[in-house]
């Protein structure tokens, strides 16, 4: 059993199954060794490496997740919690074998009291938060995977791998015997961990719920019916009941389950399959669900239907929509009519009250941690030749396929490019290098546009770009460029940017993803155009590249929802392959932060690596020899390059990049 085997005979083990193996630190950070470990998500080590690896008493074994150890896929439960109650959801709708299956192949407790599920699926394993919940500290993940390029400490690992002390204890199975799944049986696994997600919006979409209820039909008809009145007459199966919670299987189904109602007791119907008539992962209300099923979507008609069967009263004034916790309070029209919280149908906006203030709010959800999240609109700028387009689409990429950016977790999800300035050819070709440098295939879940000439001041342009976002469901659209989507408009006048900028906003929020725009630099390295358009984004990402340099570094002007941040990336172009790939590029200041004699030492050093001082001196082409020198010794003296040749008299000062035992700056 693996249990009673020592960490070297695991990952030898785990080795001839195929699986890419590199042990953890032994600090409790649960990171792999090394500050390249990245070459091993695209080969294996050898077992005589491994060997090496373990010579001197490793205590901790680590996997790397992904197509390199043949479509492995971490499936964590945070809290054992949680893995009980899904066991036994997993029983009751038809999924108890495949559970059985996994569990019997590989499955350990980790020393957090999680658990994990180890197995091998014949589709691309990605990284995404399949379950959480609201908390008074910020959202809860409770049910987790990782995929490509991820990676997971297993059984027996123990002394300080973990930051408890606690080692990690094999239940089940072992590396030799873990399963394989098909696709479809990893979609029914996933759908039942969404049956446990709480999402963040849910609570304010509550709070709005329970301020609406009034005495108008649909009002009256979601207190007096069941969830059970309305679904099960049109298919619908209720399979498990978890708590207040009820988990709902769509008609056509056989197992699995593909909807709640009344998740965080919000009665509140909230599907997350895209095989039915409604709009995946939100929630939708009783009367809102009648509709969609009795009346196509036809609200009023709904209305009309329900007010014949004796639903409602007759009273028919106007009214807004208050968000207020005051049930009692009202608003005085000025002409002696009080308008009271119930919302109208088409009712043009929402007032809030300041109480709402001090609720707890939701969680910053971000698509590219750190930098562009759900519901906001940000900036790229750049000068010509910079690479932003190319480090943008590695970005949309990324996020496609759930890979880190940059060394920065992205929410997995469907992209959508709207490209008005590259053209079908080059796009293409500029995809293909970047879609085989991250090793992914053209099942890829990213669509784009090419010169289509939206014009987004335009409201027909604006509604096509809505109807596209409908159909990809995106959580980040990406447009390039801000000038070729304001055709003929002066970038230089308020007028002419704010409607764009406003246009973007509405579809950021309604659809709930990142809108990120790509804009040209002026000749002086800032945005070009008018202050309205740093006034309107939530980020400025400023990119720069000196010419002939494969160090991009990238600078926020303007941040609203994170901390100024300033960091650097590599980027490989390979003709022999094919492909372009960005790595995170330590020690890099941005131009704004040196001058043209350390740009050149820096760009020399990251193209040649360990250099003589002679060297960089002797081949300055950015500046004079003597300014090339002192600037080798003021990057040294502040810690972003050092002397690598161990130092003294008489010897050749050979300078690198430096890095920490961590690869970090």
């Amino acid at each position: 059993m693996q249990q009673s085997q020592s960490p070297l005979e695991v990952a030898l083990a785990a080795c001839r199954k195929g699986l890419s193996v590199v042990p953890p630190r032994e600090d409790g950070s649960k990171r792999p060794i090394g500050t390249s470990w990245e070459r091993y998500q695209k080969e294996r080590a050898s077992a005589r490496q491994i060997a090496e690896w373990y010579r001197n008493g490793r205590r901790g074994v680590g996997l790397v997740c992904g197509t390199i150890s043949g479509n492995l896929e971490l499936f964590e439960f945070d809290e054992y919690g949680t893995y009980e109650e899904f066991r036994r959801a997993a029983r009751s709708v038809g999924l108890g074998d495949l559970v059985e299956r996994i569990e019997g192949g590989y499955c350990e407790q980790t020393p957090g009291g999680g658990i994990h599920w180890l197995y091998q699926t014949d589709t691309r394993p990605e990284s995404k938060k399949l379950a959480g919940c609201p908390t008074d500290e910020g959202y809860k993940t409770l049910i987790e995977t990782k995929g490509e390029g991820g990676y997971v400490i297993i059984a027996p690992s123990g002394g300080r791998t973990h930051e408890t002390g606690n080692s990690y204890r094999l239940l089940r199975g072992g590396v030799e015997s873990i399963a394989s799944i098909s696709n479809e049986e990893r979609s029914q696994l996933w759908e039942l961990a969404s049956a446990f997600n709480v999402p963040p919006q849910i609570r304010e979409q509550v709070h709005r719920e329970r301020q609406a209820s009034g005495s108008r039909p649909g009002d009256e008809f979601s207190r007096r019916v069941s969830w059970h009145d309305i679904l099960e007459p049109h298919g619908w199966t209720a399979v498990y009941q978890r708590g207040n919670v009820t988990l709902w299987r769509r008609p056509g189904k056989r197992d699995g389950v593909s909807a709640t109602t009344n998740i965080f007791d919000s009665d509140l119907f909230y599907p997350f399959t895209t095989s039915t008539v409604f709009e995946a992962n939100r929630g939708y209300n009783k009367f809102s669900v009648y509709a969609i099923l009795n009346h196509h979507g036809d609200f009023g008609a709904a209305a009309s239907a329900l007010r014949r069967q004796g639903y409602g009263s007759d009273e028919q004034h106007p009214r807004v929509i208050l968000s207020h916790n005051n049930v009692n309070a009202s608003l005085d029209s000025g002409d002696g009519e009080d308008y009271d919280q119930e919302p109208a149908q088409g009712g043009r906006y929402t007032l809030h009250h300041v109480s709402e203030a001090f609720q707890p709010q939701p969680p910053i959800e971000w698509v590219v941690e750190q930098l562009f999240s759900r519901g906001s609109v940000s900036i790229i700028v750049g000068p010509p030749g910079s690479k932003k387009t190319y480090s943008m689409l590695d970005c949309a990429v990324s996020v496609a396929l759930g890979d880190d950016w940059l060394e920065r977790e992205t929410a997995q999800g469907p992209v959508l490019l709207i490209d008005e300035e590259s053209g079908v050819r080059r796009l293409n070709r500029r995809l293909h290098e970047i879609m085989k440098g991250h090793s992914a295939g053209p099942d890829s879940p990213l669509w784009y546009t090419c010169l289509e000439m939206f014009d987004m001041r335009e409201t027909g342009d604006v509604s096509a770009i809505d109807a596209l976002m409908v159909r990809v469901k995106p959580v980040m659209v990406l447009i390039d460029a801000l000038a070729d989507v304001m055709p003929g408009a002066d970038e230089n006048t308020v007028k002419d940017t704010h409607p764009v900028f406003q246009n973007l906003r509405a579809l950021a929020e309604k659809h709930r993803c990142a809108v990120v725009v790509i804009h040209h630099a002026n000749k002086a390295g800032g945005y070009r155009g008018s202050t309205a358009i740093e006034g309107a984004v939530d980020l400025m990402l400023m990119i720069d590249s000196p010419a002939g340099s494969s160090v991009v570094t990238f600078t926020t002007g303007k941040t609203r929802d994170t901390e100024p941040q300033m960091f650097g990336a590599n980027i490989a172009f390979d003709a022999d392959n094919g492909t372009v790939t960005l790595r995170v590029q330590r020690g890099v200041l941005s131009m704004a932060q040196r001058n043209l004699a350390e740009s050149y030492v820096l760009r020399y050093l990251t193209e040649h690596g360990p250099s003589s001082l002679a060297d960089i001196v002797g081949n300055a082409d950015a500046c004079t020899a003597k300014g090339a020198k002192n600037a080798v010794y003021s990057l040294a003296d502040r810690g972003i390059i050092r002397r690598c040749d161990g130092g003294g008299r008489g010897k050749m000062a050979i300078y690198e990049i430096a890095y920490n035992s961590g690869g970090e700056f």
